[in-house]
Order: structure tokens, then sequence, then C-alpha cells
């Protein structure tokens, strides 16, 4: 369940070379979302200028969309079709794509706000902005008495360095990073991967010819996701190698 969010550090940080010695997360030690799903990174050949035990990352699944505390009462609601978002890439200039981040499908809220990742727990921009220089959002919890996220006074960048989602998206795809999902359509009660019916895949393999320069595809949300994208492979009609 930690390939993603080491593939993902991997990735960013080869992108960012200057910084890789700096980039360290204490989260494990100061909050429970964290610590109960934290490894260290090891044995990556692409981090040599990084000593593996400097580095410390959350699984995304320890904070996944579906931790919000409402989810019982959304998975009890009638499943409805939903549709994914499309693929987006850097449309500024022309950046050659060399990893593809696949999610399985937006979870509710991540629908509600039109937003890859959104839901305020999620991992994904919360270490990307450490990794790339930005801060995803305040981390206040929703309520009468908003408190500080447990892990915010760990991470790297302060209130000033918040930027909008826009602005969030466009460095990491700046970077040769692509976003998109697995699932293009499906009926699904919550948010939940396992929840999932009457899917309809998008054509990654379709989206991977036509960008050619694609190396690597990340799966966002661990082995349930990485055997979809291996059932649908083998379903397609084409060979996988």
């Amino acid at each position: 369940k930690n390939t993603f969010m080491k593939a993902l550090f991997v990735f960013i940080a080869f992108t960012q070379r200057a910084a890789l010695h700096e980039i360290c997360f204490a989260m494990s030690t100061t909050s429970k979302y964290f610590k109960r799903k934290c490894s260290l990174l090891s044995n990556l050949s692409t981090t040599k200028r990084l000593r593996p035990s400097q580095v410390c990352l959350s699984s995304s699944a320890a904070i996944d969309d579906n931790d919000d505390a409402s989810s019982t009462q959304k998975q009890k609601r009638a499943s409805s079709r939903t549709k994914s978002f499309s693929a987006l890439v850097y449309d500024k200039e022309y950046v050659p794509v060399h990893t593809l981040i696949l999610g399985t499908h937006p979870s509710i809220q991540s629908l509600s706000k039109k937003q890859y990742y959104g839901h305020p727990m999620n991992a994904f921009w919360w270490i990307v902005g450490d990794c790339l220089g930005f801060r995803r959002a305040h981390g206040m919890t929703v309520s009468k008495k908003p408190k500080p996220y447990k892990f915010s006074s760990d991470l790297r960048y302060g209130e000033d360095d918040i930027i909008p989602y826009e602005e969030q998206l466009d460095m990491l795809l700046s970077k040769g990073f692509a976003l998109w999902d697995l699932i293009g359509s499906c009926e699904r009660k919550g948010s939940l991967d396992a929840d999932i019916k009457s899917e309809v895949p998008n054509n990654i393999r379709t989206y991977c010819d036509e960008n050619p320069s694609i190396k690597r595809i990340v799966f966002a949300n661990g082995k349930m996701q990485s055997d979809m994208f291996k059932n649908i492979l083998r379903n397609d009609g084409r060979p996988v190698s």
C-alpha cells in the first residue's frame, strides 16, 4: 500500500535534485493518521543522493478520501453513476510527460469540488507541496472550533506559501506528470474502490500510445487498483507486455 507514495516522492524529487537532501517528513511521529502507515524509503536507485534513513513518507491510504467523518452516511445513499475527470497535462507549453499518475475514480468530495484528490485529508497534495515548494491549504479541521491538523506543524512550508488548486496543478504538471483516473464511469455508493460496480475504464493504453514519452504509470490507490488495471489490460484484446 505504500508503493504509490514511495514512487511519487522519488519521481517528484527526481525533478528537484537540488532539494533531495532536504526533503524529510516527520509526520509519522506526530500524527495518528501518518503513524500507522508510514514507511522508510529504501533501495530506490533513483535517489542515490539521499540516504534512505532521511526520508519518511505516509501512504496515501493512511489518509485516503474514505476517512471522511460522514463516509458511513454517504455509503448508505443509493448508487449513482459518476464520471471521472479528463486527463490533465501541462498546457501552457509543451512538456513531455514521463509519469502518468492514476487514481481509481474521484471520491464524492473530489467530484463536488471538481478537483483531483480533493478531500482535505488526502495526502497527495500535501506531499506534492512539500516536494515542490508550496502548502496545500491552512490545514484546519471543519468544526465549530477549528483546530490545526496534527501533521500541519511538520510541513515544510507555512501559510504564506498557500497557493490555489490551479497553481498547484501547474507546478506538478509542469514537471512532466499527468493525472487521470483508471475508471471512466461507474456506479458506487460512497467513495470506496471496493464498492465500484458496472465500471467502464478509461482507455489508458491508447493514451500511452498517443503519449510515447510516458515511462511509467503510478497507481494512487494500492493493490486493488493495480489488480483492476491488470484485468482491464487482459480484457482489451491486446497482449500485455
